[in-house]
């Protein structure tokens, strides 16, 4: 693996398979499907940074027992 990957500029966080074996956009297909970022690097989306609107910013508010 090299740094670029490691570090997860290059690597889109929905879009990528994690440890379970699945993209996160299947495992967790209903905050994809709300999602207003669904490009965003794994980078980006962990740290927070801002992208367009923000990289956790939902198309609707979340209802309690979806947080």
């Amino acid at each position: 693996m090299d740094n670029v990957t490691m570090n997860g500029s290059n690597m889109l966080f929905w879009h990528y398979m994690w440890l379970s074996g699945e993209v996160v956009n299947l495992h967790f297909s209903r905050f994809f499907n709300l999602s207003l970022e669904k490009n965003v690097s794994a980078k980006d989306m962990i740290l927070g940074i801002k992208v367009e609107g923000g990289c956790w910013s939902c198309r609707r508010t979340l209802f309690i027992w979806e947080t």
